[in-house]
């Protein structure tokens, strides 16, 4: 059996070569492993903000209900593993080795004729790894897109879930109708999607034969917690953020659709896995003294619910580091405006824009900031006591930040 270290090493290596938009690789491996994905409940989630929200609130709630919930969620934030997880418990070292070394040897046979990509490869540990423990359900976030997602390869699925749908990679799916389209490949039957996608609810209503649409919902914050009120029902929840209360019915009418098929959700395993769930890296309280929050917000769309958010703060402390091939000119302008104090960087990622560059942009719309280090920007935000921190803009480096926040306590 090849070793967890040379699983690895071998997908890094692949990493560099960069994405291949197509499903054809990985049908091909998948069926000479006897389409173990045809074998499992399947939720399959697309969307561009709260795929990850969204998967976490369902996969808690079928948990607290007695079932056996697999995760595939990419990227890692905090640790390779986390992307592959059942009941929350990510997969172990000698299982991802043993899935790989299962697939391998088809790699050797069909490299010459197949560009693999790592993604494809882990979308296929996924599917082999989650049929092996025969999970109850298996909750499938896209990464990016939808109809030539790595994923998007199972003949049915429960139902699919259209998360909040806007403007990002616009290079590679390009404008909001074609995104919508593309994103709308994971559709089989019935898709539940939530009512902020009014735009394009036309293309989404051509592509399903049964759309479930999410209702408004309200949604306060008070001493960390979230309380957010749905149908008549109100859910206190540790995952904060404005979006929260466009995610959270989302998964409450998933887990209605369910109850429908014949699954037992008590409404008790509903709050209590409300209540429960928790996500890394997408609003996060990781510190309260002051109040220290990372959020992976990366596009427009979620930096207007950020905004939200900081503009009724009275002291804001920013700490910003962005992807160059992102809309950062839109996400600054958005936020900045709002902070006291705002600190950008560099990062070991060779698609950050350049702290010092991103700091020349900030100063068109707030003075007060400062090119700085990482570990310099934690320390020096985490001085004032009476301000609120947000470290947002990408997800890549936010595991740095929790780092060094949790070591200066």
């Amino acid at each position: 059996m090849k070793s967890y270290n040379f699983s690895r090493n071998y997908l890094n290596n692949l990493s560099k070569k960069g994405s291949d938009f197509t499903i054809a690789p990985v049908k091909i491996l998948l069926d000479k492993l006897g389409n173990p994905q045809n074998k499992l409940n399947i939720i399959h989630i697309a969307g561009t903000n709260g795929k990850g929200s969204t998967t976490t609130y369902l996969s808690s709630i079928l948990t607290k209900a007695g079932f056996n919930v697999g995760t595939f969620m990419s990227p890692a934030v905090f640790y390779y593993n986390e992307m592959f997880k059942i009941n929350n418990i990510s997969i172990s070292n000698e299982d991802f080795a043993d899935c790989f070394s299962k697939i391998y040897p088809l790699l050797q046979e069909l490299s010459n004729t197949y560009n693999f990509t790592s993604y494809m490869i882990e979308t296929v540990i996924c599917y082999l790894y989650f049929a092996t423990k025969k999970v109850d359900f298996l909750i499938v976030e896209c990464g990016l897109g939808g109809k030539y997602d790595a994923t998007n390869v199972e003949e049915t699925n429960l139902f699919s879930i259209l998360t909040s749908i806007s403007l990002d990679h616009t290079k590679i799916l390009g404008n909001l109708r074609e995104i919508t389209q593309n994103k709308c490949g994971i559709i089989r039957d019935t898709v539940i999607t939530s009512n902020v996608n009014c735009d394009v609810m036309d293309i989404i209503n051509d592509n399903a034969q049964n759309v479930i649409v999410t209702k408004d919902a309200t949604s306060t914050i008070k001493d960390n917690l979230q309380y957010i009120t749905y149908n008549g029902t109100t859910y206190s929840t540790k995952m904060l953020g404005e979006y929260q209360k466009v995610n959270l019915p989302l998964a409450i009418e998933g887990v209605n659709y369910l109850k429908k098929l014949g699954y037992n959700i008590s409404d008790n395993a509903i709050k209590d896995g409300i209540s429960s769930a928790q996500i890394n890296g997408r609003f996060e309280v990781v510190s309260t003294n002051p109040t220290f929050i990372i959020d992976g917000c990366h596009n427009p769309n979620a930096s207007l619910y950020l905004e939200n958010f900081i503009k009724n703060k009275k002291d804001i402390t920013l700490i910003i580091g962005i992807f160059k091939d992102k809309d950062y000119t839109s996400i600054i302008k958005n936020t900045v405006k709002y902070a006291k104090k705002i600190y950008t960087f560099d990062w070991d990622n060779p698609r950050h824009l350049s702290g010092l560059e991103l700091k020349n942009l900030i100063e068109q719309y707030n003075k007060n900031v400062e090119y700085t280090t990482l570990k310099d920007a934690v320390a020096k935000a985490k001085m004032d006591k009476s301000t609120t921190v947000v470290a947002f803009g990408s997800l890549s480096f936010l595991s740095e930040i929790k780092l060094e926040v949790q070591n200066g306590r």
